[in-house]
């Protein structure tokens, strides 16, 4: 299927609470090397490495950046000699892949790239009017500082075993779940390559709601332009809109259109209508290099108090929309902020609610606070069964909600740096477990009558209800 491999290709980055910003990120390295049939030592690593798999040139280059991790992981300094090699490979993921290789086979500290402080402003500044929501993921260093990328694909691999749920016959175990997700992963690989997504910068219309509105997000980062719009385009499934010089492929219903202005740059954009969303205000704003970026009085004001060189950042205006969530409704404006230096290495969490109403403001902390006993509660009790629980858990643990008497609340908490894409909305919102479908060990389900015409017809008029 067409449409598959963007899907994919977006899950495997944005997904699992973004524990990585590297599509390979998402790839455990002994997987990987049992399903290549490489031995898992030096000499047949870097054998490996001398020679290219089948397939296309960024397959080539992402299956030498899994053997030098693989050789990094290894902690044996005589695969060093073989990872200098690469040092400056003209691929510069390759080339950085060797040179965190390199490191951790001596021993030291290695920090990803990070992204140009001046294209996250220029992001900022392409965004559309209108907005009630803004935000950027990324700053100071991008979205994988503070990442380690072992630990990434533990948790990325945990996460998609306790996704399986208990409760199915034939679950596979841990080592073969982790080869399903190699064999899903390479068809991307061999499309696009290892992508790798440095920052993200958000957009929420004013008006959004069921039918109407708009949410955009760019992606800034390194991958190949030509490459994803061929795998994006793939099976011609996709529409094409030309709009100011820009290309933009429609999903099917045209609830989605994606955009790949340049090879640093990716351009997501959705909701209920095409009409409802401002391609040519983002073409325009662009190719620009930018625009007047007008905001509301109230997000504005926000914006000169930010720090937009934190890891992460947002800012929201409640609008009438927003306000049907009873504990939203008290609040004017919501500012949510992070920053290093947490506990073991975690990310800071806060969220400022700005209102003039005490007591509807007391009423909406004592709901969310209650959301969050009871979410603790029942992730306590889930975790035993479905691991991601326990992840979800100890984000809550961390959680405190207060307010100020005069309309006012403020929210903090601690979180994992790379789980900061999913954990950071879920931090205010309170979201109980109670939404989450977590499977029931002992659900015995119904098996589907082979014979279609057995089941029973639905009456052609339902009998009527009692006044």
């Amino acid at each position: 299927m067409a449409m598959a491999s963007p899907f994919l290709f977006l899950m495997l980055l944005l997904g699992g609470g973004g524990v990585g910003m590297d599509l390979l990120d998402s790839v455990p390295t002994d997987a990987y090397l049992r399903v290549a049939g490489i031995e898992q030592n030096v000499g047949a690593i870097s054998e490996a490495l001398q020679s290219a798999p089948d397939g296309t040139p960024r397959r080539a280059a992402a299956h030498r950046q899994m053997l030098l991790r693989a050789l990094g992981e290894l902690g044996d300094k005589a695969a060093l000699p073989t990872v200098e090699k690469f040092l400056a490979d003209a691929d510069p993921l390759t080339a950085d892949y060797a040179r965190a290789a390199a490191a951790e086979l001596k021993g030291d500290a290695y920090v990803r790239p990070g992204v140009d402080r001046e294209a996250l402003r220029t992001d900022l500044a392409s965004l559309p009017s209108k907005l009630a929501v803004l935000g950027q993921m990324g700053g100071g260093g991008g979205l994988a500082q503070g990442i380690d990328p072992k630990e990434a694909i533990n948790e990325f691999t945990a996460l998609m075993m306790g996704a399986v749920g208990p409760g199915f016959e034939d679950q596979p175990s841990p080592e073969e779940m982790a080869d399903q997700m190699v064999e899903q992963i390479v068809p991307v690989l061999a499309e696009v390559g290892n992508v790798r997504v440095h920052a993200l910068t958000l957009g929420v219309a004013e008006n959004v709601g069921n039918d109407t509105g708009f949410v955009v997000f760019y992606l800034r980062g390194q991958y190949d332009r030509e490459s994803m719009v061929a795998m994006v385009n793939k099976g011609g499934e996709m529409t094409e809109k030309e709009v100011g010089g820009i290309t933009f492929f429609g999903a099917p219903f045209e609830s989605f259109y994606f955009a790949f202005p340049s090879d640093e740059l990716a351009i997501i954009v959705g909701g209920p209508s095409s009409e409802e969303m401002p391609l040519e205000e983002i073409a325009g704003k662009i190719r620009g290099g930018g625009g007047d970026f007008a905001l509301s009085k109230d997000l504005a004001k926000l914006l000169g108090r930010t720090d937009m060189d934190s890891p992460a950042w947002a800012l929201a205006k409640v609008t009438e929309t927003f306000r049907e969530a009873p504990f939203l409704a008290p609040f004017d404006t919501l500012a949510l902020r992070t920053q290093r230096g947490g506990t073991d290495g975690k990310a800071k969490i806060e969220i400022e609610a700005k209102g003039s109403k005490p007591e509807e403001a007391a009423a909406a902390i004592e709901m969310i606070q209650q959301g969050l006993a009871e979410g603790k509660k029942e992730l306590a009790d889930a975790a035993e069964e479905f691991p991601p629980a326990a992840q979800m858990k100890a984000l809550l643990d961390t959680i405190t909600v207060e307010g100020d008497g005069a309309g006012n609340a403020r929210l903090s908490g601690e979180a994992e740096p790379g789980s900061l894409l999913g954990t950071m909305p879920m931090a205010f919102f309170g979201i109980s477990a109670r939404s989450m479908e977590i499977p029931d060990p002992d659900l015995q389900l119904e098996a589907v009558p082979e014979d279609l015409e057995a089941v029973p017809a639905v009456p052609e008029e339902d009998p009527a209800l009692p006044e």
